[in-house]
Order: C-alpha cells, then structure tokens, then sequence
C-alpha cells in the first residue's frame, strides 16, 4: 500500500491517464484532482488537456476546470516533446524511482519510530 500512497503518474502522452480518478498532479497531499468535475467527462484522459499546436497545456481549458492551486501545479508539469508513455514514478524520491529506504522512512515515520 505504501508504494501506491506515494506513487503518481508521470505524463507523458497523457493517453492512459485519467484526469478525474487517477493521481498525478505533483506536489499536492493526494496527488489526485479535487477541483469539482462539472460538465466534463468522468472518462477524460490529460491528453485531452494539452495544445497540440503549442506543444504545451491549453491554459484556457486548465483555467476553467480545475481550483487554482491545481492550475498552478498542471501548468508546471513539464511535457516532453517525445510523448512517451504515462508511467508510475515515486515521489519520495527526486529520480522519481522507487526505494526501499525511503518506503521504510516512510513506514517508520508513520508507525512512530524515529526514521
């Protein structure tokens, strides 16, 4: 459990990542979306929220659906060109790959043991 607590979804090309039910914004407790869904598709995947001409986010559609501190984190999740596959990181790390150690900080922090 504690590698799917701290693991989130790395974009790549977006296509395999749900925007509504899967965690992948970075630097947020759950790292899941919390803004209110609204009209938009319980399906909808982040591919939808780029702009292919500019090779980015569309700004105009993150802007209208989510909480501005999402907004802020959406808009800094850097998009690579290639589009390679969305894929599981571990934040607790900065390589963004799984460890060990820092799993068993994290357990020990939880279980009140001095990490």
């Amino acid at each position: 459990m504690v590698i799917l607590k701290d693991a989130r979804k790395r974009i790549g090309g977006g296509w395999s990542t749900r925007v509504w039910n899967d965690c992948w914004i970075p630097n947020t407790q759950t790292r899941r979306v919390i803004s209110p869904r609204g009209q938009s598709s319980e399906d909808m995947v982040v591919v939808e929220l780029f702009n292919e001409r500019a090779n980015g986010w569309n700004s105009m559609i993150i802007r209208q659906l989510f909480l501005p501190f999402e907004q802020e984190r959406i808009l800094n999740i850097r998009i690579n060109e290639s589009k390679p596959v969305d894929c599981l990181c571990w934040d607790l790390e900065k390589d963004g790959c799984y460890s060990v150690r820092s799993a068993y900080r994290i357990l020990a922090g939880e279980d009140g043991v001095a990490a």
